[in-house]
């Protein structure tokens, strides 16, 4: 896992926010991987905060997850992984309660009645392999910004 020190990124209402990140895992299934904003932990994938894309061991589905404190809520598949090839992942939060959420410049789906983390986050990557083989993970970029 690595993540930025300190949490500096604090979401704002009324203030359209972006990610977009370009990763591959060796092994798709077998691994499990976030990328994007949360509270900082030592285990990113149980963070208290999350503004992330997500993928869990046993599955090469990808998913959003937007979890406040109160409400964890996940997308539906945003995309399938292929082993060791590059797929790009994006998110657009309007500024008041909607997500739009594209894969490889395809929108997927908007996640509705959002209430975002309230509480500064840091920008985090990582990812742990679900077997005894070893995997690599590629992340190419991490863009996250705020309107201002």
């Amino acid at each position: 896992w690595a993540q930025k020190i300190g949490e500096t990124f604090l979401m704002a209402s009324g203030k359209q926010t972006w990610l977009k990140t370009r990763l591959s895992i060796s092994d798709a299934t077998q691994s499990d991987w976030v990328v994007g904003l949360h509270s900082t932990s030592t285990t990113p994938l149980a963070a208290t905060m999350r503004w992330l894309f997500k993928s869990e061991d046993g599955a090469a589905t990808v998913e959003f997850n937007n979890d406040n404190n109160t409400t964890d809520t996940d997308s539906g598949t945003i995309a399938t992984m292929s082993d060791a090839t590059f797929i790009e992942l994006a998110a657009h939060w309007d500024g008041v309660n909607k997500i739009k959420c594209y894969a490889d410049g395809v929108l997927v789906e908007t996640m509705t009645s959002i209430t975002i983390p309230g509480a500064e986050m840091a920008v985090g990557f990582g990812a742990i392999n679900g077997s005894a083989s070893v995997e690599t993970t590629n992340v190419d970029y991490i863009f996250i910004a705020q309107e201002r």
